[in-house]
């Protein structure tokens, strides 16, 4: 199967130069001249729940590379100015505005966007392509019945129904299995 190089963590000069030209053109709709000034915009290949973040007290935001690739281009500025419209309440109201407040969904409309919480990507992986992979899981084995259970976390607190219904202790072993290499279970 052939996998996808992944995505640079620098955008090409001519995405540097839009980017740049956005956030000047949100400074100036929003009335917040010292947004275009004050941002750093990094990508990162370490967000994985998330296509964005930002930190309004460093005025940093943090993209992923995956909106770099051609077919997420689209969602690149929409994630670009859902993330500095944090920055511009921050910078307009002060730090104890709400993240999605209406002062956020204002800003958002003014520019044209629908105030949306979530971008979805526009190739997003499919279930037979998991996004994480789980190095190993937990199984819990009791020494009385042979039940078995499993876990991704190790949680020394589980016990054997069975057996603590039976007036036993339900203590199980626990066992940690290496799944590197081993099918996922679905």
């Amino acid at each position: 199967m052939d996998e996808e190089p992944p995505a640079p963590t620098s955008p090409p000069p001519q995405t540097r130069r839009a980017i740049d030209k956005q956030l000047a053109r949100l400074s100036t709709c929003w009335g917040c001249p010292a947004l275009a000034g004050c941002v750093r915009v990094e990508f990162t290949g370490r967000l994985r729940a998330a296509l964005a973040r930002c930190n309004p007290r460093r005025g940093v935001i943090r993209l992923s590379a995956k909106l770099l690739a051609p077919r997420n281009r689209p969602l690149l500025f929409d994630a670009l100015t859902h993330e500095a419209a944090h920055l511009a309440v921050h910078r307009l109201y002060g730090p104890k505005a709400k993240p999605h407040g209406i002062e956020w969904r204002q800003l958002m409309l003014a520019v044209g966007l629908e105030p949306r919480l979530r971008l979805r990507l526009i190739d997003p992986p499919t279930r037979d392509q998991p996004t994480r992979v789980r190095r190993f899981q937990y199984e819990y084995r009791c020494p009385v019945c042979q039940s078995v259970c499993r876990s991704r976390r190790r949680d020394s607190r589980i016990r054997c129904r069975a057996c603590v219904e039976a007036g036993l202790s339900g203590v199980m072993t626990i066992t940690r299995r290496n799944l590197v290499g081993e099918p996922r279970s679905k």
